[in-house]
């Protein structure tokens, strides 16, 4: 089922529950450089975290740190680039 929503709807789901309901999710988002990259990813995965402490909170910036299921790391996604998320069952588009 696709939905069509406004900018800060997807943020809210974004950063709400995508990525605290520590299930998989897809997200096409727009990177730094202007590229589009699509990934399948989790958040709350916090078993392959080195220690120390972060020096900044993501959240503040309307970003989210997610692990990429495909490359292994951990990646940081800019919540406000989001075009697409597909998440448990629903496909979210950003409205132009």
């Amino acid at each position: 089922m696709e939905e069509v929503i406004d900018s800060k709807m997807m943020r809210k789901i974004v950063m709400g529950d995508a990525s605290d309901s520590g299930k998989i999710f897809t997200v096409t988002f727009e990177k730094k450089d202007g590229s589009l990259r699509t990934m399948n990813c989790r958040g709350r995965v916090y078993n392959h975290l080195a220690g120390g402490q972060k020096t900044w909170e993501p959240r503040d910036f309307n970003m989210i740190n997610v692990w990429d299921i495909h490359n292994r790391g951990y990646r940081t996604v800019n919540a406000n680039t989001v075009k697409v998320l597909k998440h448990r069952g629903f496909t979210f588009l950003l409205d132009k």
